[in-house]
């Protein structure tokens, strides 16, 4: 991306290359691009998205005796489809049908 936009390429232009979203291009030069010069750089952009990734998990919103709740259940072969539904009815928490074992951190839960 940052070579298409050093050769003048608009958004639009970028995404019809890089077959994505006009808006998602967009998105990602507004976010990412250099105060100063205005600049692209995609190492930067990585380095930026690593930070608000690593700020925003959702897993730090849970305590560990939830986490332990959802190991159980997956180990019982729920799916995480059937956990996420059943956890604000049975346990009064909810989370994201996205969970997995990676997620849950397979046997424990995160550092508080």
């Amino acid at each position: 991306m940052p070579l298409l936009r050093k050769e003048g390429l608009t958004a639009a232009a970028i995404a019809r290359v890089l077959g994505r979203s006009r808006s998602t291009i967009g998105r990602e030069l507004k976010r990412n691009s250099c105060v100063l010069d205005g600049a692209y750089r995609s190492s930067k952009a990585q380095e930026r998205t690593k930070g608000r990734r690593r700020r925003c998990r959702q897993s730090l919103h849970h305590t560990p005796w939830q986490y332990v709740r959802v190991e159980l259940l997956l180990a019982e072969k729920w799916s995480p489809e059937q956990i996420a539904s059943q956890l604000p009815e049975r346990l009064g928490f909810h989370l994201s049908h996205m969970i997995s074992t990676a997620t849950c951190g397979a046997t424990s839960a995160p550092e508080a």
